[in-house]
């Protein structure tokens, strides 16, 4: 299972009210070129160029210093729960 094989899934993830009020964008290193049998696909969902997926957050500095930090680390990293499954997934990689 990837990207490929679930496009409606993996979009579904990436733009859900949880992941994108968390995180500003994914980026990360691109092929260059993609399979002739992708290329079709990735007009479509050009995640699939993706070699590597990078998602972040911005957060105010003073974020750093509040005696709620650990809470709002643990919401951030919640919220990427779906798409860390996915792709723990699509590696065929256990949940633990």
């Amino acid at each position: 299972y990837g990207i490929a094989n679930d496009m409606d899934g993996f979009k579904k993830i990436v733009n859900s009210k949880k992941f994108v009020s968390h995180y500003e964008e994914i980026t990360g290193e691109k092929y260059k070129r993609l399979p002739k049998d992708w290329v079709e696909l990735a007009e479509q969902q050009p995640y699939l160029y993706n070699k590597q997926f990078y998602y972040f957050a911005k957060l105010a500095p003073e974020t750093a210093i509040q005696d709620n930090l650990m809470d709002t680390v643990m919401e951030y990293y919640h919220a990427a729960d779906d798409i860390r499954g996915f792709f723990r997934n699509a590696l065929g990689v256990g949940q633990g």
